[in-house]
Order: C-alpha cells, then structure tokens, then sequence
C-alpha cells in the first residue's frame, strides 16, 4: 500500500521537485498513476477490509481523472467497519471528498 501512495505522489510531483530528488539522492524518482493503482488494488486484494487501501485507491483514481471510480471508492471506504483508531479520521475524509468531487 506504502508503495501505491509513493508512486502516485511521484507521478503527481512537479519538474522542480523531481529536479531537487535528482540532485539529493543522485537518481530519477520513478512511479507512475498505473503504478499506484497496481500496488493499491494488490492490497485491497491481500486485505479487503484495508480501509487505508481503499481510501488511497480513490485518491489514484481520483488523480487519473477516473471520478466515477473514485467516488464508488469513496463510498465503499465508508462501508467499512471501524478497525482501528484511524478509520473515523479516514471516513471523515472519505465523506468531505465525496462532497467536492
């Protein structure tokens, strides 16, 4: 799941930023959108109750312009049983995207 995030936030990273990467870590920052999606979906699939995941998912997809599919997203996060401490603050989000898309 860290991996999906991580690639989304390089694929949606500005030139000057991957331009600072480069020069901090000496190597080109890769990950895209398709990668994202790939590595959420393969969590979602290892844990289907991963409201994380699901959350995360609906960002990606939200990002490649797929709105229909982010809000259905959005919608099963808000579904999902409270598991752990942070699923109330993510279904608050959840709730607040689906207002705004």
């Amino acid at each position: 799941m860290i991996l999906g995030i991580y690639y989304r936030q390089v694929a949606m990273a500005g030139r000057f930023q991957k331009s600072l990467a480069r020069l901090l870590y000496k190597k080109n920052l890769e990950g895209s959108l398709s990668d994202s999606e790939r590595e959420l979906l393969k969590a979602i699939a290892l844990d289907s109750l991963n409201i994380f995941a699901h959350y995360e998912l609906a960002q990606t997809w939200h990002a490649m312009k797929r709105k229909k599919e982010a809000r259905e997203q959005l919608k099963i996060t808000l579904t999902i049983p409270d598991n752990d401490n942070q699923a109330a603050k993510i279904k608050h989000k959840a709730q607040e995207d689906l207002k705004h898309w």
